[in-house]
This record gives structure tokens, sequence and C-alpha cells, in this order.
């Protein structure tokens, strides 16, 4: 019996235990915690997560109501980084997709969108609106020299074809003039 009880445990898959309770954010806390990280920012620009993010967290959890106080600073942080996720995943979206809505003059849809996917998108440019336009003009400006390279390649190519054409029809008129 002990072999067959010892074969059992060394069956069993280990488990990971969650030491932190997951934490389930509602509007509320989103909204209270995003004022006053943007309100931390635009007293002090530049200074977003700085010295360092346990710092700039603590700061604003001393600050916040009892709902945000009790959560830990690197709870706030992933709450931060999935919030920017999910506006640059949007901001995307609008540079690229929601100019397709506009030309179309589905401009209620186009909003609907913006604020069904990313809630507190106004908030959320005002601190990461230059991520946005920064991926954009490097975008744009990769988009423009591939452009540039291709329209290149392409004018010499019609006009190596064209010489090739021209050379090609002289020979075959020669050859045909000789025989």
């Amino acid at each position: 019996m002990d072999e067959m009880e010892g074969s059992m445990l060394a069956k069993q898959k280990h488990t990971r235990r969650r030491l932190n309770p997951t934490i389930r954010w509602n509007e509320v806390q989103t909204q209270e915690l995003l004022e006053h990280v943007t309100q931390e920012v635009g007293i002090h620009p530049g200074r977003f997560e700085k010295p360092t993010a346990q710092i700039f967290y603590a700061k604003i959890c001393a600050k916040a109501s009892p709902a945000i106080r009790c959560i830990s600073w690197q709870i706030i942080k992933n709450k931060m980084r999935n919030l920017k996720t999910t506006f640059l995943a949007t901001a995307t979206w609008k540079a690229y997709e929601g100019a397709k809505f506009i030309a179309e003059g589905k401009e209620c849809l186009y909003h609907d969108h913006i604020k069904r996917v990313c809630p507190h998108f106004d908030l959320l440019e005002r601190l990461y609106g230059h991520l946005v336009e920064s991926n954009a003009s490097a975008t744009l400006t990769a988009t423009s020299s591939d452009l540039d390279e291709y329209m290149d390649e392409m004018i010499t190519n019609d006009v190596l074809s064209s010489d090739l054409d021209s050379t090609s029809n002289a020979n075959l008129h020669n050859e045909m003039r000789d025989t």
C-alpha cells in the first residue's frame, strides 16, 4: 500500500497557490486612479513613474480614497500597463480603421466603438498620447521611405525594361533585315 500511495502522490500535479487575491477593478476605481495619475503628471510633467514606479504609485495611493489606498503599487502598475495596452490598440484602430468610418459618414459608430473598447480614452490620451504620435510618425516615415524605394525601383525597372525592349526590338529589326 505504501508504494501505491507514493505513486499517487507523485502523479498529483503541483498547483500554484495565489498569495494575493485577484482584484476586480470597477469603473469608479479605474476613473479615480486615472484622475490621480493625470493630476500627478500634470503637476510634475515628465515624471511619470519616476524616480521609481513604487514611489510614484505610493504617492498616488496616499492621495487616493480608501478603495485604492489598500491596493498594492504593483497591482496599480499592472493596471496602468493594461490600460496603456488597451489605449494603444484603440489609438491604432482609430488611426487606420477609424478613418474609414468617418469617411463613410459613420461618426456615431466610430465614437461608440472607441467608448466601448477603451472607456477612458480621453484620460489615457493625456498620459500616453505622445506614444501614439511617435508611433504614427515612425510608421509614416517607414511607409513613405518604403514607398520611395518602391517607386525608385519601379522607375529603374521601367527604364531598364524599356531599354531592353528597344534594344531587343532593334536587334530583331536588324536580324529581319539581314535575312
